[in-house]
C-alpha cells in the first residue's frame, strides 16, 4: 500500500470506526424516561474527543464508553501497524530500486565495453575485407606471371604448343 492509498485509507478506517460508535451508542428515544448521560473526553492522534452514551444507569454509559475509547485505540494500533508496513515497504522499494539504477548503470558500462568491441571488430573485418579485395584484384597479374614462367619452362623443356613432339 503506498503512503498516498494509506493516507486516503486511514481517515476512512477512522471514519468507520467512528460511525460504528456513533450507531452503537443509543438515540434520544432510548425507551427510558430518565436516561443517564455519561461523558469522556479523551486525547487521540493529537485530537480532543469527547464520547457520549445516554443509557439507563451510569455503568451501562461507562461500559459503552469504554467500549468506544477501546474502539478508537484499536484503530489507532492498526494505523501503527499499517504505517509500519507502508514504511518498511517503502524502505524495501527503494533498496530495489537503487538496485535496479546500480544494474542499469552496470548494463550501460557493459553495452559501452560492447560497443567498443563491435567498432574494433567491424575495423578488423574492413581491412581484411579490403586486404581479399587487394589480393583478388591482383590475380590477373599473378596468373599472367604465372603463365608467362609456365610459358618460359615450356619452351626451355622444348614442349608447348609451338614445339610438337
Amino acid at each position: 500500500m503506498t503512503r498516498l492509498a494509506l493516507r486516503r485509507a486511514v481517515p476512512w478506517v477512522l471514519w468507520l470506526g467512528a460511525a460504528t460508535c456513533v450507531a452503537a451508542a443509543p438515540t434520544q428515544n432510548t425507551g427510558v424516561e430518565n436516561p443517564v448521560r455519561v461523558e469522556r473526553t479523551v486525547f487521540l492522534m493529537g485530537t480532543v474527543a469527547t464520547f457520549v452514551a445516554e443509557t439507563a444507569d451510569r455503568e451501562a454509559g461507562l461500559a459503552k464508553l469504554e467500549r468506544m475509547v477501546r474502539v478508537e485505540e484499536e484503530l489507532k494500533a492498526q494505523r501503527g501497524i499499517l504505517l509500519t508496513h507502508v514504511e518498511t515497504s517503502d524502505r524495501r522499494f527503494g533498496d530495489m530500486n537503487r538496485r535496479f539504477e546500480d544494474a542499469n548503470r552496470r548494463f550501460d558500462d557493459v553495452n559501452r565495453r560492447f560497443d567498443t568491441i563491435q567498432a574494433e571488430n567491424q575495423r578488423q573485418h574492413d581491412a581484411m575485407q579490403a586486404e581479399n579485395q587487394r589480393q583478388h584484384d591482383a590475380m590477373p597479374e599473378v596468373l599472367r606471371l604465372f603463365e608467362g614462367r609456365v610459358t618460359r619452362l615450356e619452351e626451355k623443356a622444348g614442349i608447348g604448343p609451338g614445339n610438337p613432339e
